[in-house]
């Protein structure tokens, strides 16, 4: 075994993983000029500034974005258990699975090997945002008196080999952040939530080079707020709350599951050139789901089965060719790979379960059956040419010392990795490319 420290858990799951690429058209920030009118929203008024936002999370968040890469390899966090945390890089070209470290033969536990992070509390997750490596570092608030500082949300900044790393940007003990990320070359954009006795939501502006940041616009404290996409100078923003409705008239039997239907879901654009927020669309509960690639968003009518799609920057609205067979099934949106929308439909009581792609340019709806023994081959990553997929656990045994003090073995769940091609995926052919492993 590599490591002498017992590592329990890493960073996996059937999750997104968020390709990205430097923004083609970058912006200056002697362009941008502070709004000093006093409004809350704090709106940025721009001057010809160009943007190409791109996504550098899953739109779920990055609690649900545990691997990030690029066309050459993928990154995941390895936990340990004293808090720090080791990064851990799959090579497409050799297909292996390696250490981020600049001593391939050390036991990667010290500051001195690129990829070992002493302060990882609250776990972490890898972004790649043009040529940086990024850890996000996940707020403990409960563990500040204990932990102090280490307890912050921070994000750390590297090289993509992991080089020259640095604490980029550490929060404030009330200053959390959970959403998903964009990234337009200069800064990174997500929802920072501060507590206290005024709570708000901001959507903020981290700027890569200084660190610092920037409340780009404030939003009421009454709804949820999701990022779920962004796409040249706009940032796509899911509002979830409750309507306003009269207390009077609420019937006594008024349950839970009608408050869940209740609730209604609004997408908007927010546009970082003219501070304008605008409303695309509203829907109640479990009517669509929704998802967002490309300049389009993509709406799923979860009783006919229709999707229709709506063109950011043309506004045009189109429907495609073939719709979704649900047969009572209850729909959740995966994500969008090789510009097919993966979707998974499930019965009522979640028993039985179908996986489709939907081809985004033809319509075309096709069922994904591709199975590796008994393991779903669900896609972390892509290339050009093929998807990073699940393909197994194997069980590790790995050393630590008893509460007696007497040494002992763990068991200890390790997810494996394959390469396959786009066509043997799209065809449900299982030709895998095996992943070899160097970490235990």
């Amino acid at each position: 075994m590599k490591k002498g420290k017992l590592v329990l858990t890493i960073l996996v799951g059937l999750c997104l993983m968020a390709s990205c690429n430097s923004a083609s058209n970058r912006h200056t920030e002697s362009a941008l000029i502070q709004d000093k009118t006093g409004s809350k929203d704090n709106n940025l008024i721009a001057a010809d500034i160009v943007y190409d936002l791109k996504m550098v999370t899953g739109f779920e968040g990055v609690l649900s974005s545990p691997y990030s890469g690029n066309s050459e390899g993928a990154y995941q966090i390895l936990d340990n258990l004293d808090g720090s945390v080791n990064i851990l890089y799959t090579d497409y070209v050799t297909h292996q699975r390696i250490f981020l470290s600049n001593k391939p033969d050390s036991t990667h536990y010290d500051e001195s090997d690129t990829s070992w992070i002493e302060n990882g509390y609250g776990g972490c997750i890898p972004i790649v945002a043009g040529d940086k490596l990024y850890v996000f570092k996940f707020a403990v608030p409960s563990g500040i008196e204990d932990k102090g500082e280490d307890a912050l949300g921070c994000i750390y900044q590297s090289d993509l080999n992991g080089a020259n790393r640095k604490q980029l940007l550490r929060l404030e003990a009330d200053e959390e952040i959970y959403s998903s990320f964009a990234y337009d070359g200069d800064f990174l954009y997500c929802l920072l939530t501060k507590s206290g006795e005024e709570r708000s939501i901001n959507l903020i502006k981290i700027d890569i080079n200084s660190g610092s940041k920037t409340i780009i616009k404030t939003f009421e404290d009454s709804k949820e707020y999701f990022i779920v996409g962004a796409y040249q100078e706009m940032i796509i923003i899911k509002e979830i709350g409750m309507p306003e409705v009269n207390e009077e008239v609420i019937p006594e039997d008024f349950s839970w599951e009608d408050s869940y239907l209740s609730q209604e879901h609004t997408l908007y654009a927010y546009t970082l050139t003219s501070g304008e927020y605008k409303e695309l669309k509203t829907w109640k509960q479990d009517e669509l789901i929704d998802i967002v690639h490309d300049g389009v968003v993509y709406f799923l009518n979860c009783e006919s089965g229709m999707i229709d799609s709506f063109n950011l920057a043309t506004g045009q609205e189109t429907s495609l060719a073939e719709k979704i067979e649900l047969k009572g099934q209850v729909p959740q949106v995966g994500d969008v790979f090789d510009n097919h929308l993966i979707l998974y439909v499930y019965d009522s009581d979640v028993t039985d379960s179908r996986k489709l792609a939907v081809d985004l340019e033809t319509g075309k709806v096709k069922e994904i059956t591709l199975m590796a023994g008994d393991v779903n081959a669900n896609i972390l990553a892509e290339t050009k040419t093929h998807f990073l997929v699940t393909t197994g656990l194997e069980i590790i045994e790995l050393d630590d010392v008893g509460p007696d003090g007497q040494p002992t073995k763990i068991p200890f769940q390790w997810q494996t990795f394959s390469l396959i091609s786009k066509e043997d995926y799209w065809n449900n052919n299982p030709n895998y490319e095996k992943i070899d492993d160097d970490i235990f």
